[in-house]
């Protein structure tokens, strides 16, 4: 999975040692490449990702596109 400079950014803080980063941006903005690969990154330091979305069909969508967990605040 190829990630450009901003998602390979937003990956790095993702994986770092913050206990919640918010990520948000437009449709197509690449939000979902880059969580996959903080997902993927994060299991192998043997983390998890969560991924909390407005609406419980976004959370759906983003926990199967992302292989993360997803819940909604609604």
């Amino acid at each position: 999975m190829r990630v450009d400079p901003t998602q390979f950014a937003v990956v790095g803080e993702l994986a770092g040692d913050g206990q919640l980063v918010v990520v948000e941006g437009a449709a197509g903005a690449g939000k979902t490449t880059a969580l996959r690969s903080a997902r993927t990154l994060l299991a192998r330091q043997g983390h998890r990702l969560l991924v909390v979305t407005p609406t419980l069909k976004a959370a759906e969508v983003a926990a199967a596109e992302t292989g993360a967990e997803g819940y909604s605040t609604a």
